[in-house]
């Protein structure tokens, strides 16, 4: 089951509506039945386009054991999504996944590192964070972003990383022509990706 911040949850196998024009979708899964005693966990994902794009993939991907709230605002940097961070956190899910970075490190943005330290310091008390890299071969952005990860991951034993930059952009196939965006199998590898990643690094 996915939620919006605007709290209506819609009730569908699987459905994507962007909410107020603000890229933050709910997608709504048939819930589970009366036989299912554990409730849902709750995932965080803060994203920019790409998640825009697959949100129905990752919804899918998820599924019913998972309530999971997607925020997601193309071209959006790491400073514009802080709010939507912080109201993730706020929620004390069982993971967050940030997947930003991407326009700061492919227009080489100014200003990249404070950003990203104010995303740190936010989910820093978070049970399980996972930081999803961009291409390296994009420029200095993106090398001193996927430095600054790793880094984080080395400090913070609930903060993890998924290398999606260099694996997800390195298959043609999974990305199109622009050199961006997900294809529609771009898509549900990065679906995969996603939940894989919170299965294995957030266990508890």
């Amino acid at each position: 089951m996915f939620k919006r911040v605007a709290q209506r949850t819609v009730r569908l196998r699987v459905l994507v509506v962007a909410a107020m024009g603000l890229g933050v979708f709910s997608i709504g899964v048939l819930p589970a039945q009366a036989k299912t005693r554990e409730p849902p966990k709750t995932v965080g994902i803060v994203d920019d386009s790409i998640s825009f794009i697959s949100g129905g993939a990752i919804g899918a991907r998820f599924g019913h054991r998972y309530s999971v709230t997607l925020g997601a605002v193309p071209g959006a940097t790491m400073a514009y999504q802080l709010p939507a961070v912080e109201a993730a956190a706020a929620g004390d899910p069982w993971a967050i996944i940030l997947e930003l970075g991407t326009n700061n490190a492919y227009y080489n943005a100014p200003g990249w590192k404070t950003q990203f330290d104010n995303e740190e310091a936010a989910v820093a008390g978070q049970h399980c964070v996972v930081f999803l890299t961009v291409p390296t071969e994009w420029g200095a952005v993106a090398v001193g972003l996927d430095t600054a990860i790793r880094h984080a991951t080395k400090t913070y034993r609930n903060f993890h990383k998924l290398d999606w930059g260099n694996r997800g952009y390195s298959n043609p196939s999974w990305v199109l022509p622009d050199g961006v965006h997900p294809t529609p199998l771009g898509e549900k590898k990065l679906a995969d990706a996603e939940f894989n990643a919170a299965l294995g690094d957030c266990k508890t």
